[in-house]
């Protein structure tokens, strides 16, 4: 992540970068939060929590610029709801059921979909310091989920 912010580390020192790593560590807490509370709460109750998180974040974050919402946007409005709930459904369930090591590594493919969709949207590419960051990143997760792999066979040979 620190390579993503560029190596002179002065892109740690800004309002983005400084969101980048609050992201990071909300992430890692909501995947460990969920793998722990799955063990007593219903699938309902974590989503229920998760989303009413992420909405009173939203908010939060949204109260300085507002604009009000056109109607003609409400079907986009619409569609990236149901289409997030979709995918908290399916990462809530995958670090319930799932080891974490194990789950986290599918997730990179969401800098495939990011950088495919700024490509097609945006007409931007990522520059060297973000794909290498991106490549360390989805490097450590390859690794630690093949140590993971070896340290579980060699408890259970």
């Amino acid at each position: 992540m620190l390579v993503v912010l560029r190596p002179s580390g002065s892109g740690l020192m800004t309002l983005a970068g400084l969101a980048v790593i609050v992201s990071a560590v909300c992430y890692s807490v909501s995947a460990i939060a969920v793998r722990v509370l799955g063990r007593t709460d219903s699938m309902e109750s974590l989503m229920f929590w998760m989303i009413s998180m992420l909405a009173l974040g939203s908010t939060v974050l949204a109260l300085p610029g507002w604009v009000p919402v056109r109607a003609a946007d409400a079907w986009i409005i619409a569609e990236v709801g149901i289409t997030g709930f979709c995918g908290q459904y399916g990462v809530t369930y995958a670090f319930r059921h799932g080891e974490a090591s194990a789950v986290a590594p599918f997730e990179y493919t969401s800098l495939l979909w990011t950088m495919s969709l700024d490509r097609l949207l945006w007409h931007t590419s990522p520059d060297r310091y973000t794909l290498l960051g991106a490549l360390i990143i989805i490097g450590s997760g390859v690794f630690l989920v093949r140590r993971e792999q070896v340290h579980a066979e060699a408890e259970h040979p």
